[in-house]
């Protein structure tokens, strides 16, 4: 993976002060794992069925540049400091095994000799993008259209070149499957699998999804759809966000999954739609990754999440368009009509803009009111809201924002782009202390003061995974049934009035054990 270096002023580095711009030099990176080494935060939610897991795969879609943006902390890559701010394109290079034939999107002719028959496609098939990249389609089959006979508008938002292998697309429509789910699965399936283990090769496809998952698996998008992983499975249809980078505190960590989780239910509850036309999710991927994006940049977003008529028939205490939806599928028949798309700066899509967006932010804490959240609640979720709306604003620093400061700031710092071991070791140090909370850091955190995490409150226990011996799991039980909970839960459970309030262990101990095996 490449990725340019940035000097403190802005000039490429090497280039001369006043001089012409040389050819803008990158750094390298000669293994995946300079890539795949990076760091996230993702967020896998679990949806109520197939539907809404795809609904959501969507809506999530749109959010992944936004959030990726929000979180940028990557701004160094091979103790050189770079001129973006997120690990994004640097992974999705470290794993891009398209052939140069593939590379080629362009029109160009294929080369004479380049079919590699053994390969998907014989290795000459044009991928627009690597195999870890943002989203290509949406997915969602909007029920409600298809009921009435009616096209499914999701798919007029496609609007990029979406390569799939034809075969598998005729298989999947020939068994009945919707467009949408047919060209995300035959996309899927026009790359080759990267990982095989060899005792799975003779797995039934009829019971179980280790082939499906060879390929649904290493196409790493910006949100992943995640079926049940197999035949009578207790896991259910899932969505991972995974655009996020890892923040320096776990309250940061904590502020952006929360939010994201309550974002998801906000869109369901309300029946939002936040979807543009892919190609301006693209867009916003690659704005994401200036350098200062929170701040210097603007994301397509739409006016407005909810159809306007809705709003006026809301207004007027009459019945909404949308209502006729069935509760059990979100609905999408309507929002075509209030497609609008503009420029947003981060604190707009975050905060409100005007009087028509009120922003994601006041969405969430709509949400939260509407399910009568505790006092409690409502405080740490104001806590964190207030961080990511502070951020969005530029009031506070990403954590790139705040390493960049760091390392030009270095008493060791020779303007060179050059992160020496010295800065590299003074900045985990402080980014150490940042996390548990032994270093102020109000440039990012506000006023949240991370308690500190100290060697002297710390469990220092050797986990164990043998199994114990019968009278030790007898004592252990023992002391668990002697707290009140248990009892009062076993009284409520048993309708047996004439147990004790509280287990005396003192007592118990002496008698004999009975869970013993």
């Amino acid at each position: 993976p490449t990725a340019p270096t940035a000097r403190a002023d802005g000039a490429p580095d090497g280039a001369a002060d006043g001089a012409a711009a040389a050819p803008q030099p990158t750094v390298r990176g000669d293994a995946m794992a300079y890539g795949m080494g990076s760091c996230c935060l993702q967020v896998t939610f679990q949806a109520r069925d197939v539907h809404e897991s795809r609904f959501l795969t969507d809506q999530l879609a749109v959010l992944a540049p936004i959030f990726l943006a929000l979180t940028a902390a990557t701004p160094t890559f091979r103790g050189r400091l770079v001129d973006t701010d997120v690990r994004w394109a640097a992974i999705s290079q470290a794993v891009d095994d398209r052939t140069p034939a593939e590379r080629h999107a362009d029109g160009t002719p294929v080369p004479p000799g380049a079919e590699q028959p053994e390969l998907a496609g014989a290795g000459v098939r044009r991928f627009a993008k690597s195999r870890y990249a943002s989203i290509s389609h949406f997915i969602y089959d909007c029920p409600v259209a298809r009921l009435r006979g009616e096209r499914n508008p999701i798919l007029a938002l496609n609007d990029l070149e979406c390569e799939v292998d034809e075969e598998i697309a005729a298989q999947l429509r020939a068994a009945g499957l919707d467009e949408a789910l047919t060209q995300h699965i035959a996309y899927n399936f026009s790359r080759d699998p990267l990982v095989l283990f060899r005792e799975r090769i003779a797995a039934s496809d009829a019971e179980q999804t280790e082939h499906f998952e060879s390929l649904q698996s290493t196409n790493w998008n910006s949100v992943r759809w995640k079926p049940p992983p197999a035949m009578g499975s207790p896991i259910g249809w899932r969505t991972e966000f995974r655009p996020m980078e890892v923040q320096l505190t776990d309250f940061e960590n904590a502020a952006f999954t929360n939010v994201v989780m309550l974002l998801t239910r906000a869109i369901l509850s309300f029946d939002l739609d936040l979807l543009v036309p892919v190609s301006r999710v693209d867009e916003n991927m690659r704005r994401a990754h200036a350098r200062d994006a929170v701040s210097t940049q603007k994301f397509y977003f739409r006016k407005h999440l909810v159809n306007p008529a809705a709003l006026r028939a809301a207004a007027d205490g009459e019945r909404a368009p949308r209502d006729e939806d069935s509760p059990a599928t979100p609905g999408c028949t309507q929002f075509q009509r209030s497609l609008d798309v503009e420029e947003m700066s981060l604190a707009e899509v975050l905060n409100g803009k005007g009087d028509y967006f009120p922003g994601l932010l006041p969405i969430v804490g709509a949400y939260i009111d509407s399910i009568s959240a505790s006092a409690s609640v409502r405080a740490e979720v104001h806590r964190y809201m207030k961080l990511i709306g502070m951020r969005a604003s530029g009031l506070l620093q990403t954590s790139a924002q705040w390493q960049r400061h760091f390392i030009t700031s270095h008493a060791d710092y020779l303007s060179d782009s050059v992160v020496s071991p010295a800065i590299a070791r003074d900045l985990m140090v402080a980014a150490h202390e940042v996390g548990v909370g032994k270093r102020p850091c109000k440039e990012v955190l506000g006023t949240n003061k991370i308690e500190p995490i100290l060697p002297v409150d710390a469990w220092d226990v050797k986990l164990e995974s043998s199994r114990v011996d019968g009278t030790t799991r007898c004592q252990l039980l023992r002391q668990y049934m002697a707290r009140p909970a248990f009892m009062t839960r076993l009284k409520a459970e048993t309708h047996d009035q004439s147990l004790p309030d509280v287990v005396d262990d003192r007592k118990v101990t002496r008698q004999p054990c009975l869970f013993t095996g």
